[in-house]
């Protein structure tokens, strides 16, 4: 995959040039570890699985400390206060993150992902255009995500306001239960929850991200301030 290819270079990068500073403060409190935050079905995660990366760091004199996040306005806050020296979210989170006066490194982001996020609704909806959202409950993993970005972008679309449609907050599980339950009218899901909810028979796609924000630029890669 050539994301993941781009990415792996550009941490080795930033790995070699620790691993050259092994006499600075940082790297004698850190043991070399280089911790990692990422989310589930993302390129870092992908590098995560693949073991190349580990592979890499042990010439290097290096070890990989991988730690899931529920979502990227989590993850930054960890990037912020020195929890983590790498990590990689949607292009809403920093948004979020520099208005609230945290320093961010930018280092690269992917190419547009057309495909990699949907809102889900349950089998039987009667939604059958952008404008029916209006009044209805649509999830999100939580304030601050990228998807919150695209539900602006889709009510754009559909001549609505964003504050027309409901945002409801919880963790991605959750997400799935109250589909089961309709307790919400849909989703906004990121692969791979959005394939996991239509496999489960408990969801269908009612619309692509490419439908209303083609391009769109979705992932950015950041380092911490010691670690760039």
């Amino acid at each position: 995959m050539k994301t993941a290819r781009t990415l792996r270079t550009l941490l080795l990068a930033g790995i070699t040039a620790l691993a050259a500073s092994s006499g600075t403060s940082h790297a004698a409190e850190s043991g070399k570890e280089i911790r990692i935050g990422y989310q589930k079905g993302d390129a870092l995660a992908l590098l995560r699985a693949n073991g190349k990366l580990e592979a890499r760091l042990a010439q290097e004199g290096a070890a990989a400390n991988w730690i899931e996040f529920p979502g990227g306005p989590q993850l930054l806050e960890a990037l912020a206060v020195g929890s983590l020296e790498i990590g990689l979210t949607g292009d809403s989170p920093p948004v979020f993150a520099q208005a609230g006066g945290k320093d961010l490194f930018y280092v690269a982001v992917e190419p547009p992902k057309p495909d990699s996020s949907a809102i889900i609704v349950q089998p039987d909806s009667l939604l059958r255009s952008l404008k029916d959202l209006k009044g209805k409950k649509i999830a999100f993993a939580a304030p601050g995500v990228t998807a919150l970005s695209l539900l602006n972008e889709t009510t754009k679309a559909a001549g609505l306001k964003f504050e027309d449609v409901t945002p409801v907050y919880i963790s991605f599980p959750q997400q799935f239960v109250a589909l089961r339950n309709k307790a919400i009218d849909g989703s906004f899901l990121v692969e791979p929850q959005a394939t996991q909810a239509v496999a489960g028979g408990f969801g269908v796609r009612f619309m692509n991200t490419q439908d209303v924000y083609p391009d769109e630029q979705v992932t950015v890669l950041f380092y911490s301030d010691k670690f760039a």
